[in-house]
């Protein structure tokens, strides 16, 4: 267990990332009023479920309606966001009129037919949002107002892209690929900006730099799987070189670890190509695995972490990856991946049980070290000899 002071400085350590995931947790829990989540959780999927975006996008069908679903890759703020956009579709005094209703139940004419069952819970549940929308007051409406003005701006939100440093990256190597080898400490040398190695003016990657990434994910996947999957990296077992259900189960799932995300449709479908492109022509599934490893190791995906504005961060991915990097300087676990696909760092106190989870971990301790390490810049004891006067006086 850690010590009383080990526990103090990491809480020191926590303050500075609370700005970002715990901040970010409470603007979701304190928004006014639990209908919003409402939306999020249980009327998006629902609507999703009937395949309205399918028509209702950019180049839809009815994209000229003005509902425009968002990506499938949408933030709950987004979502949110796009569930304010449909007051413009209710009926303040008569909200049993509103278009919002009409048109899914195809009480009045719908292009897409029926998508709400007339009756239904489906159709309940849409009422209740469509109540809850009639209803706001004056001052709700400015506040949902600067929602969606701040959805609208996402995009043009400037991100801070962080590149793992050499001792993050060799960590995530080893709880990646449960190699010990150390490879970042082979890397050029890094810089020491306000005291520390992960300032983002630090971090360009050099000619030289990008070189070494790619020697290493050479060598690091033909390591994992020399003489075999020796390090249980494949979890479903292949019927054969071709078999593409097990090519893209390996890429998912080694996808999500590498990526700290899932992987979209887009990605998934590339990466696979390129294992069955390696796995056939050397007619053993393995390579496959090992080319795909290869080629993570060296995508943005895997050497950067993108972290958004603070009053952004709702990305749950996002939130594990500060979280892990900031108490473990490594990757997140499975555990961790886990929590995030279920959003449960939308929850203040699953966050704070996470960290206490994370603390009785050695790596956390590993990374205090670190830290303590670069902050009191223990390297430059390294170039300094040893004292003749404190020698004789001991």
């Amino acid at each position: 267990m850690p010590t009383a002071c080990f526990r103090i400085s990491i809480f020191l350590l926590l303050l500075a990332f609370s700005g970002n995931c715990i901040v970010a947790a409470q603007s979701i829990a304190t928004t006014p009023g639990e209908n919003e989540r409402f939306f999020v959780d249980k009327l998006y999927p629902m609507l999703r479920s009937a395949q309205c975006d399918l028509c209702h996008n950019d180049n839809g069908a009815a994209s000229a309606t003005g509902i425009e679903f968002p990506d499938r890759n949408a933030t709950p703020d987004q979502i949110l966001a796009f569930g304010f956009q449909l007051r413009e579709f209710v009926d303040r005094k008569e909200p049993q009129k509103s278009q919002l209703l009409l048109k899914p139940t195809n009480r009045e004419e719908h292009t897409g037919g029926v998508r709400i069952v007339p009756g239904s819970e489906q159709e309940q549940t849409m009422r209740a949002w469509i109540k809850y929308l009639a209803n706001l007051s004056d001052a709700e409406q400015l506040r949902v107002s600067a929602i969606i003005e701040r959805a609208s701006q996402w995009s043009l939100q400037p991100l801070n892209v962080r590149r793992l440093t050499h001792s993050q990256y060799s960590n995530t190597i080893r709880d990646l690929l449960g190699d010990q080898s150390q490879p970042g400490n082979i890397f050029p040398k890094e810089d020491f900006i306000h005291g520390f190695k992960n300032q983002i003016e630090g971090q360009n990657v050099s000619p030289l730099q990008a070189e070494a990434y790619s020697n290493a994910a050479e060598r690091l996947a033909r390591s994992a799987f020399r003489g075999g999957d020796s390090r249980n990296l494949i979890q479903v077992k292949s019927s054969s070189p071709s078999d593409a259900e097990a090519a893209a189960s390996f890429v998912r799932q080694f996808g999500l670890k590498a990526f700290r995300r899932p992987l979209s449709n887009e990605e998934t479908t590339k990466y696979v190509r390129l294992f069955l492109a390696g796995s056939t022509k050397a007619d053993d599934f393995n390579a496959g695995a090992q080319l795909v490893a290869e080629a993570m190791l060296q995508s943005p995906y895997f050497l950067f972490r993108i972290q958004r504005r603070e009053e952004q961060s709702h990305d749950q991915f996002e939130i594990a990856s500060q979280l892990s990097y900031l108490l473990w300087f490594s990757t997140p676990d499975e555990q961790m991946l886990q929590a995030a696909s279920e959003s449960q760092y939308s929850d203040v106190a699953r966050i704070e049980a996470q960290a206490r989870r994370m603390l009785d971990d050695p790596r956390a301790a590993v990374a205090l070290d670190e830290f303590l390490a670069q902050w009191m810049r223990f390297d430059r004891t390294r170039c300094h000899a040893r004292s003749a006067k404190v020698s004789r006086i001991q």
